[in-house]
């Protein structure tokens, strides 16, 4: 996630521009941390800051994909009497509606982002219309890479689904057969980690 640069759309504080500075990058830091607070998916991925153009590329599978960063869009309101008079609360309340705007604007891009790095690695599945079920479930984490501990314990992926399918995998535990496969599923994609670690050369 691209750290959100009000430097050049702020107003200036003071004529000192170091204390502009101080505040734009309070304001910034405090936002962002808002946001990974309030949001589980921005909670688990780290920020990079960046002065200037930057292309994100990422690399699944030998497939490259070029993408311009995030533009993050925060609406909220800040009077400079605020600032004057050192009112933190105002200035929290700015905070935590610039937060919810940046959620609002960033978050729907990196599901799409998402969604375009599956379909180049072949790791989307088509439900051909049928209801989500654990059937459904196990064919998309057969997709999906899994690494594993040095104990052979799996590293589980992180799954954000919609909440009806939540309910469904909820109220539809897998039965003894459905269970035996993903022991299986899991033990056969082991076996190949380990056995790629093994062959893997340094260059």
């Amino acid at each position: 996630m691209e750290k959100p640069n009000l430097k050049h759309e702020a107003k200036i504080i003071t004529a000192l521009p170091e204390y502009e500075d101080a505040f734009i990058n309070y304001f910034q830091d405090t936002t962002r941390s808002f946001m990974s607070l309030k949001n589980e998916l921005l909670s688990g991925i780290g920020t990079v800051s960046h002065e200037g153009p930057a292309r994100m590329r990422t690399s699944t599978d030998e497939v490259m994909l070029d993408k311009e960063p995030a533009k993050i869009e925060m609406k909220f309101n800040t009077p400079f009497d605020v600032i004057l008079r050192t009112d933190v609360e105002a200035l929290m309340k700015s905070i935590d509606e610039a937060s919810d705007s940046g959620i609002e604007s960033l978050v729907p891009q990196i599901f799409r982002f998402f969604g375009e790095v599956c379909d180049a690695s072949g790791q989307v599945v088509d439900g051909r219309g049928q209801p989500f079920s654990f059937d459904l479930f196990l064919e998309l984490l057969e997709k999906i890479e899994i690494t594993f501990n040095d104990d052979g314990s799996p590293n589980m992926p992180t799954l954000f689904i919609h909440p009806n399918m939540r309910k469904v995998l909820e109220d539809n535990p897998p039965s003894e057969e459905q269970q035996k496969q993903m022991e299986e599923l899991i033990s056969r994609k082991r076996d190949d980690f380990f056995a790629k670690k093994r062959t893997r050369k340094l260059y």
